[in-house]
């Protein structure tokens, strides 16, 4: 499956693409802008406007790549079972729901960055955080699969996802190792001009987890159906 999700990103290279150029560009564009426009605001102490803005931002844009790429994705995964048309409407159904689940988990961070707490509560959260974040993708995914994001979905995909819990366990491991690393990078005194770079391949990263939860979706869709022949 990890196979065939490398080949599916590689082959729908549009798509991923699409995904490093919105994120990596927007990352690319803050460094500038904080580096030369806003060098007098000191943004490595929480300062509430500062940190409000960046983070609606990042989530927008985030939701915006996520909308736009991870369909095309999708589409040529599933080619042609997954008939999710392209218009409008498709885009700000998909757009709401990435954002939602992002906002969810950004805010989250938010909270705790402000919060006066000890440093040990603060270091427990951070790791709570990061776990959250490594189910953003993999649920999204899930939800994509059965393409559409209403109540009916939701449901479909959770039943996916606690059929097949060992992979999915073992994509979250992974995706915490992958954030976890670059969070460490970021952390040692890489410059700046770098984060673009780290962006560029952490994109990479994520279509890949998609793809593999898309395989994941497949696999248990398959389960189902020969399960129900072997019922009948």
């Amino acid at each position: 499956m990890f196979k065939n999700a490398l080949a599916h990103v590689q082959h729908c290279y549009k798509a991923l693409f699409v995904y490093v150029g919105i994120t990596a560009g927007y990352v690319a564009l803050k460094v500038a802008i904080e580096t030369l426009l806003l060098g007098h605001i000191d943004t490595t102490t929480p300062n509430t406007t500062y940190l409000i803005i960046n983070l609606l931002l990042s989530v927008l844009i985030y939701s915006i790549a996520q909308a736009i790429a991870f369909p095309m994705l999708a589409r040529e995964i599933e080619k042609p079972l997954w008939k999710v048309e392209t218009n409008r409407t498709t885009f700000l159904r998909f757009f709401s729901f990435w954002f939602t689940i992002n906002l969810a988990v950004n805010m989250f961070q938010l909270l705790f960055i402000l919060a006066e707490l000890s440093p040990d509560t603060k270091f427990s959260l951070i790791i709570f955080s990061l776990c959250l974040a490594t189910t953003v993708i993999p649920f999204g995914a899930t939800v994509m699969f059965y393409g559409n994001t209403t109540r009916e979905e939701i449901s479909q995909a959770l039943n996916t996802m606690i059929a097949q819990l060992p992979y999915y366990l073992i994509t979250f491991l992974c995706t915490f190792w992958l954030y976890w690393n670059f969070i460490g990078l970021k952390l040692s005194g890489l410059p700046d001009v770098a984060s673009p770079i780290l962006e560029i391949v952490s994109g990479y990263a994520e279509c890949v987890i998609f793809a593999f939860c898309w395989e994941l979706c497949k696999k248990h869709r398959e389960e189902r159906e020969n399960s129900d022949d072997y019922d009948f």
